[in-house]
């Protein structure tokens, strides 16, 4: 085979790599979209609105943005998100940094800049965000979900959390693709695994005790936090 013919044929090979994994992508998004909406779904979010609400709100409200650049107060943008994610402990514990950056890209990418207003996250697709965090950590957020069950969720705090993450992500299935934007058995995630995902942030009830809280977590989690970016992007 000559130079030019492998090269043909390189060609072709990724060009079809990249085909399947935009259906791949796809069926993903289609899915997770589907679980988002399921009526399962959303009786457990109306359980928990408050508090992700209050979640949500905080770090539209104490993430820096320059004075010069426009953002909406509706919107959650990149570093808040990454802010949250470190300061959560959900990366490194449960995520990969580029995972969950890909989670932000995931929800904004194809939206329009209205106004030079970048995009970001609306309310809505950071509760798909958190949905997609629990899928990701699935075997982790139901280990949680059964030790809570087992004893009480006054009696499991951060550290025996952080304990459970450690031994669930180590074991990771080897079908789940490291280097893309993939999900492994989103059929497998349900309520019980958002629940566990909620027992592991630990979220209070009010804005001071949300307060309390970020600012306890970030002293806790101040290692590996995120770079910034220099422009936000979809």
């Amino acid at each position: 085979m000559c130079i030019r013919d492998r090269y043909k044929e390189k060609r072709e090979k990724k060009i079809e790599e990249a085909k399947e994994f935009r259906e791949k992508e796809r069926q993903n998004n289609e899915d997770i979209k589907n679980l988002h909406e399921s009526s399962e779904m959303q009786e457990f979010y109306n359980t928990v609105d408050r508090k992700i609400q209050f979640l949500f709100r905080y770090y539209i409200a104490n993430t820096y943005m320059p004075i010069d650049l426009p953002h909406s107060d509706e919107l959650l943008y990149y570093q808040a998100f990454m802010s949250f994610v470190n300061q959560f402990n959900i990366i490194p514990s449960i995520l990969r940094v580029d995972e969950a950056g890909q989670i932000y890209k995931s929800l904004t990418k194809n939206k329009p800049i209205i106004d030079k207003v970048p995009a970001g996250m609306t309310y809505d697709e950071f509760r798909q965000a958190l949905l997609r965090i629990a899928i990701k950590g699935r075997k982790t957020f139901d280990a949680v979900a059964d030790r809570v069950a087992k004893l009480g969720d006054e009696n499991v705090g951060d550290q025996e959390m952080a304990e459970i993450a450690k031994e669930n992500q180590a074991e990771r299935d080897e079908n789940e693709d490291k280097e893309n934007d993939n999900y492994y058995k989103i059929d497998a995630t349900t309520v019980k695994t958002t629940k566990g995902l909620m027992y592991y942030l630990d979220l209070p009830e009010d804005k001071k005790g949300m307060i309390t809280r970020v600012q306890a977590l970030r002293k806790e989690n101040f290692h590996n936090v995120p770079p910034k970016k220099k422009k936000e992007r979809n």
